[in-house]
C-alpha cells in the first residue's frame, strides 16, 4: 500500500524507504515556517516494516486530535497537525493541490496549544476520575477488612476469658482436690463369686 504525504501550498510526497521530514529549517521536506514549528518538528517513515510518526519537538505534534509523544504508527487517513499545519496521509496525491494554496490552517498557534491543552486535561480529568474510583474501592475494601479484624478481635477476646475463666477453675478444683481427705482401702473390693 502506497503512502502520500500530502499539505496545502506543498507538492505531495510518496512515503518511501527514506523518512520525510517535516519542520521549520529550509532543509525539511515540508518546510513549515511558522514560529510553533520546530526546525525538525516531525518525520514519518517506515519502522520495522510499520508507517510511524515520530514527535522530535517539544513542541505540539497531533495525530488525529491526540498527542504523539515519541512513536506513533500512521495509516492511510490520518491527519496530523503541526503548528497551523495539517497534513494529510492518502493512498494518492491529493487531487485538490495547489501549489499557490496556503500551507496553513484556520487554527492559530494559540488555539492549536488550546487544543492540545483540553485534550491533556479531559485525560486528566479521565485518570482522576479512575483513581478515585479505586480509591474509593479501596476505601470500601479495607473497612470491610477493619469490620473483620474487630470481630475476628471481639471474638479472640471473648475466647480468651473464657480460656482465663477456665484456667482459674480448673486451679481452684486442683487446690480442691489437694484439701479433700483420703480414703484407703484396706483390701481391695473384689468380686464375690456368685
Amino acid at each position: 500500500m502506497e503512502i502520500w504525504i500530502n499539505c496545502t501550498g506543498f507538492p505531495p510526497l510518496r512515503l518511501v524507504d527514506e523518512p520525510i521530514v517535516l519542520g521549520r529549517s529550509r532543509s525539511c521536506d515540508f518546510h513549515l515556517p511558522h514560529e510553533s514549528v520546530s526546525r525538525k518538528h516531525a518525520w514519518i517513515g517506515f519502522r520495522e516494516g510499520r508507517a510511524v510518526v515520530e514527535n522530535q519537538s517539544s513542541q505540539a505534534l497531533l495525530l488525529n486530535g491526540e498527542p504523539v509523544e515519541g512513536t506513533a504508527p500512521i495509516q492511510v487517513g490520518d491527519e496530523l497537525k503541526l503548528g497551523p499545519y495539517i497534513v494529510r496521509l492518502a493512498d494518492g496525491p491529493d487531487q485538490f493541490w495547489d501549489p499557490e494554496g496556503e500551507a496553513t490552517t484556520s487554527l492559530s498557534h494559540e488555539e492549536l496549544l488550546a487544543e492540545v491543552a483540553k485534550k491533556r486535561l479531559e485525560d486528566a480529568a479521565a485518570e482522576r476520575a479512575r483513581l478515585e474510583q479505586e480509591i474509593k474501592e479501596g476505601r470500601r475494601e479495607l473497612e470491610s477488612e477493619v469490620w473483620r479484624g474487630l470481630h475476628t478481635h471481639r471474638e479472640l477476646t471473648a475466647a480468651t476469658r473464657e480460656l482465663e475463666r477456665l484456667k482459674e477453675k480448673l486451679a481452684r478444683l486442683s487446690e480442691e482436690a489437694v484439701d479433700a481427705p483420703t480414703v484407703r482401702h484396706a483390701k481391695p473390693l473384689g468380686r464375690r463369686p456368685l
